[in-house]
Parts: structure tokens; sequence; C-alpha cells
């Protein structure tokens, strides 16, 4: 079964709205650290439904949100809010170092572009994919490795669809499963990186 953009809505429960107006709230008023926190104590609650059954239903509710969402670059505050649900907790410190890291290149650098401004963070082409297919799933130890087959479809070229694959790591959290990371598998020059985790560990 693929999927593509064409998704109805699932929108937010008022449980996780409330959820990251507190974490809004503590970003301004106490910092990252605090906000970090905040978004680890009410990510269980933003689900709005049972947690992921299996390491292929998160995957596909995740990159479902992610084509609601739409982040291009490291994930605004309000877009990490809707994505670090699906996150192990070191996931989401290292974007969140990234975005302080992002956040202080601009006031020192305010002429250059910052790194991470553009572009798509969550498979291995730039543009980012415009459909996706949730493949074959391999454990790996105490982990999942969920290959996702995607497309891009050129807007001034609609017959033309561009298609790769990626990864994404899975480990099982509770009674759910969280991502522990993206693997960039495409096979072309000036490429993000090979791994999400790599890419905000690296910035510099």
């Amino acid at each position: 079964m693929r999927y593509r953009l064409t998704f109805p809505s699932i929108g937010l429960s008022g449980v996780c709205r409330r959820a990251g107006d507190f974490a809004h709230r503590a970003m301004v008023a106490m910092g990252h650290v605090l906000a970090f926190a905040s978004l680890l104590l009410m990510a269980p609650l933003c689900w709005g439904e049972e947690p992921p059954a299996s390491p292929e239903m998160l995957v596909k509710r995740f990159y479902t949100t992610y084509f609601e969402t739409r982040p291009s670059g490291l994930p605004t505050e309000a877009e990490l809010k809707i994505l670090s649900p699906y996150f192990t907790s070191q996931l989401t410190a290292l974007f969140v170092s990234a975005r302080k890291y992002q956040a202080d290149y601009r006031k020192q650098h305010p002429d250059d572009k910052p790194p991470l401004i553009e572009g798509d963070l969550f498979s291995s082409l730039f543009e980012g994919p415009t459909g996706f297919e949730v493949g074959p799933v391999t454990r790996i130890g105490q982990r999942y490795r969920v290959s996702v087959a995607f497309s891009y479809v050129d807007p001034q070229d609609p017959k033309s669809v561009f298609r790769w694959k990626d990864a994404v790591i899975v480990e099982r959290q509770g009674v759910g499963f969280v991502i522990e990371d993206f693997e960039f598998l495409g096979n072309w020059p000036f490429k993000t990186g090979d791994r999400l985790s790599e890419v905000l560990k690296n910035l510099k």
C-alpha cells in the first residue's frame, strides 16, 4: 500500500495542544533544558490513540505526520512538539541542541545562512519525498530496521518520478516503539549525511 500527500488530516488532540503550549512557554521562560524535559514528559500524551503496536505502524504514523507538518531544515519549535513523540529522548535532545546551535549561529553571523536551515532531514533527498511505502522489517538485536521506499514527483513534470530507499531504526519503549535514528541510503553526491544522528552531532 502506498501513501501520498493526499492524506486526510488527523490533527492533534486537545491534550497534545496543551502539552505543546506548555513546552513553548517553558522554552521562552526558562530555556532549552526545561523545554526538552517538558517534551519528554508530555510526549506519551500526544499520541491521541494507542501507542504503535509494531515498528511498521510507528514509521507509517511518523511519515503521515511528517507529510502534514512538512518541516524544511531543522524543525521549528512548533514542528518539534509534533514530531518528538515519535523519537527517543536521545534523538529529541540532539534536535534541541542543534536548534540552540543554529540560533547562536544566527546571532553571531547575522549576514550568513545558518546550517540546516533548509532541505529535508528525514530522507536522503534534499527536496524530500512526495510519497512513501513502508517495506520489510529486519530485527537487529534489540532494534528494528524498517525499510522505506520513497518517491518524488517533480511538480514541473508530474510524469517524472524519482525513487529510492532509506531506513528507520526503531527501538521498543514501554508498550510501544520509538525512532532512534534515520539511515540515508541514497547513492548520490552532496547528500546531507549517512545518518540523521551524525548530521545533528556534527553540526558546526
